[in-house]
């Protein structure tokens, strides 16, 4: 059998000064699109844009897989189906994006943009949806149908 596909979605917390309802509905729908088109789900976890992706995965009959920053398996949010405890906290953000076959960003800080730094420079496809943007990154237009052009950008992505 074939392994699975990851598909990392990053971003802020839920309690960031980016985090709003928005942001929410954008991590839930890319979560479902991403289990939809056949990717397991990475995030970090926790609030906000991991907890969101978790929910939306789970709620389309995926997996969240939640690699936590500290060593308590309960520390991540109550969508993750599988918890990675690595005691290591900021430093996940390489194994993130070591892990993904592709990554998709929403708005975030710093960890979100090791995250695509990290991605960049292990050549991973990464959509960008209002969210860091440097060379080599698709951007979305969240002013268009960003569901059709998050599925279409995983299933170009799709190996």
């Amino acid at each position: 059998m074939p392994r699975k596909q990851i598909c990392a979605i990053v971003g802020t917390k839920g309690f960031g000064p980016k985090w709003n309802d928005t942001v929410s509905a954008q991590a839930e729908m890319v979560g479902r699109v991403a289990t939809e088109c056949g990717f397991l789900v990475l995030t970090g976890g926790g609030s906000g844009v991991m907890e969101a992706a978790a929910r939306g995965a789970v709620g389309a009959g995926g997996d969240a897989i939640g690699l936590l920053p500290s060593a308590d398996p309960d520390w991540g949010n109550e969508h993750n189906t599988i918890v990675i405890p690595t005691t290591i906290g900021f430093a996940r953000n390489v194994i993130t994006a070591a892990s993904a076959d592709v990554m998709v960003a929403l708005p975030g800080r710093y960890g979100t943009l090791q995250e695509i730094t990290f991605a960049i420079e292990g050549k991973k496809p990464i959509l960008s949806i209002d969210s860091w943007v440097f060379e080599g990154v698709d951007e979305a237009d969240s002013e268009q149908d960003l569901e059709s052009q998050v599925r279409r950008w995983l299933v170009a992505h799709k190996r």
